[in-house]
C-alpha cells in the first residue's frame, strides 16, 4: 500500500534555478488566426403586437387554466391563485406576498390589496366562489401566513408560480380535437409498436391514455376535456395522442370541415 508524500516546498533557490533553465525554444507557440468577422447580435424580440392580437385573457381560457392548475400537486392553492389574480389584477409579486390578514371574512368579505410600483392600496368585494376557495385553503394550510403557501410555510416563490403558469399556458396552447380513423373495434396497438414506445408516467398510464384518446376522440371533445374525464394527466393525453396521430390512427379535427 503505497504512502502519500507530503507536498513539496521548493525555496527561492530552487525557484531562481527554474527560471534560469528555461528556454525560449520550448515556450508554446501561439498561432495567430484572422478576426472573426460573424455576426453574433442578439435577434430582437418582435413586438406583441405582432405575435398575438391581444394581451389578456378571456374568462372561458382562465377556466380552462384553472381546470387544468387543479391536475397539479396542490391543485386547489394554483387553482385559487388563477381565480384571485385574474379576478383583482394582482401582480406576481402581489399574489405571492398576499397574506391572511389581508383577506376579511364574514358578511362582506373583501381582499385589502397592496399594490407595489408606487400603487395605490384598495379594498376588493370577494365573490362567494372565491370565498369558498380561500376557506379551502385555509383549512389545507392552517399554520401559514401567507394565502399561497409552500410546503414549509412561507409565501409561494414568483418563479414558482410563473412556471406553473407557463405550464398551463402550454397545455391550453397544446390542446387539440382529433378523429378517429378506425372507430370500429380496438385497433392492434402493439402490431404497430405503440406499446412501450412512448412516454408518460409509466407504461401502464400510457397504454390507458391511448385508449381513452381513441375512444373519446369523436372531433368534439379535446384533449383537455379526455383529461378531466379519465383522470390523467394532460402531458400523458397528449403524448398518447401524438403517437396516435403518427401511427396513422388519429386525425386532427379541422373546424373548417365542420362548419362546411
Amino acid at each position: 500500500m503505497g504512502t502519500t508524500s507530503a507536498p513539496r516546498i521548493l525555496s527561492r533557490a530552487a525557484v531562481r534555478c527554474s527560471f534560469a533553465s528555461f528556454s525560449p525554444s520550448k515556450a508554446p507557440i501561439w498561432i495567430d488566426q484572422p478576426p472573426c468577422h460573424e455576426n453574433r447580435s442578439v435577434p430582437v424580440r418582435p413586438a406583441n403586437a405582432a405575435l398575438r392580437t391581444r394581451e389578456y385573457l378571456t374568462p372561458a381560457e382562465v377556466e380552462k387554466l384553472i381546470r387544468e392548475a387543479r391536475q397539479g400537486r396542490y391543485g386547489h392553492r394554483d387553482a385559487t391563485l388563477i381565480l384571485i389574480a385574474f379576478r383583482h389584477g394582482l401582480r406576481a409579486s402581489e399574489i405571492c406576498d398576499t397574506e391572511w390578514s389581508q383577506v376579511e371574512f364574514g358578511r362582506s368579505a373583501a381582499l385589502h390589496v397592496r399594490r407595489v410600483k408606487n400603487g395605490k392600496p384598495s379594498v376588493h368585494p370577494l365573490r362567494g366562489d372565491e370565498v369558498r376557495a380561500l376557506r379551502e385553503l385555509r383549512r389545507q394550510f392552517p399554520d401559514s401566513a401567507f394565502v399561497f403557501a409552500t410546503e414549509r410555510g412561507g409565501g409561494a416563490a414568483i418563479g414558482g408560480s410563473f412556471n406553473a403558469c407557463k405550464a398551463v399556458v402550454e397545455a391550453i396552447e397544446g390542446n387539440r380535437r382529433y378523429v378517429n380513423l378506425q372507430p370500429r373495434g380496438e385497433p392492434r396497438l402493439g402490431k404497430r409498436g405503440l406499446y412501450g414506445a412512448t412516454g408518460g408516467n409509466s407504461p401502464a398510464n400510457t397504454e390507458l391514455a391511448m385508449l381513452w384518446v381513441l375512444n373519446q376522440s369523436d372531433g368534439e371533445r379535446s384533449l383537455l376535456d379526455i383529461s378531466g374525464r379519465s383522470g390523467l394527466e394532460f402531458g400523458t393525453i397528449r403524448t398518447a395522442a401524438q403517437a396516435l396521430e403518427d401511427a396513422g390512427l388519429l386525425a386532427e379535427h379541422s373546424t373548417e370541415s365542420s362548419d362546411q
